[in-house]
């Protein structure tokens, strides 16, 4: 993994997924501890931080901002604009900001942060997804108007350690907010319902949620290293006649895989909602 230019990075916010990054960018050797600078709004986290990597753990967003050549912004949405409006008038210009908040535009960012002395700030918006916490997230990455090629590349370096990363143009963020950030979710979805369904049929509690989550992990694993496609790998499995076929004809009879597209649609659209008032 390429070592990158800058010498410290910051993060404003230090909840799961800013932890899940320092753990991973730690782990891959990409930054040493004291390259490393947080803040949180908590005092307990703080200290958690501090604890957990042995990195300097600041008590307010403008030491952050002192202190890093690259600014990760990993507060809560409603929370960016107060946080800009405290440190627009302290950026440097050869800082970089990287941003993980959902629905909030690569440009809200460059208007929040734009002074006289700088106003063309440096801005990647990435969009990383919950498996990150166990180094295997899928992240998109949107350089901004102002932001270089090596702005990018940081960027990929930085969420390579904690999975797997594609570079997309800026209006293919809520389409992958919909399909990445969200698709979790309704896998989890999946996996609660077919632990149900092997409670309903004889199975403990217990026994059920052990061989769904192996059954899934252990999918997952095979539709990657098969190199088959996926749909090829379900009619393996589906005998003409057989028990799977007979699941399928219900799935199918219900229509569940146009309710699982229009359900990633609605969260797109979702997406371009807010982010329209967020602009």
């Amino acid at each position: 993994m390429k070592t990158p230019a800058i010498q410290t990075l910051g993060f404003i916010g230090g909840g799961n997924m800013a932890e899940a990054i320092i753990r991973g960018i730690l782990s891959k050797g990409l930054f040493k501890p004291q390259q490393i600078v947080a803040t949180d709004k908590s005092g307990e986290r703080r200290d958690y931080l501090a604890k957990t990597f042995g990195i300097p753990v600041l008590s307010s967003n403008k030491e952050v901002l002192e202190k890093a050549d690259a600014v990760l912004f990993a507060v809560k949405p409603q929370n960016i604009v107060d946080v800009m409006t405290d440190l627009r008038d302290h950026i440097r210009k050869d800082q970089l900001f990287l941003s993980i908040l959902a629905g909030t535009r690569a440009a809200t960012i460059e208007a929040g942060l734009a002074s006289p002395q700088f106003p063309r700030p440096r801005v990647v918006r990435v969009m990383p997804n919950t498996p990150a916490l166990v180094g295997m997230g899928m992240a998109g990455i949107s350089g901004g108007t102002n932001a270089t090629e090596a702005d990018v590349d940081l960027a990929q370096s930085i969420f390579s350690s904690v999975g797997k990363v594609i570079v997309i143009e800026e209006v293919q963020m809520d389409a992958m907010t919909a399909l990445s950030g969200s698709g979790p979710a309704y896998l989890f979805y999946v996996i609660e319902s077919l632990i149900e369904a092997g409670v309903e049929i004889g199975f403990s509690a217990e026994e059920s949620e052990e061989i769904v989550l192996q059954m899934v992990l252990g999918s997952a694993v095979l539709a990657r290293e098969s190199g088959k496609p996926v749909e090829e790998l379900r009619r393996q499995v589906t005998s003409p006649g057989g028990t799977t076929a007979a699941g399928i004809a219900v799935l199918d009879a219900r229509e569940v895989r146009d309710d699982f597209i229009a359900a990633v649609v609605a969260a797109e659209e979702r997406g371009q909602q807010l982010g329209k008032l967020g602009r």
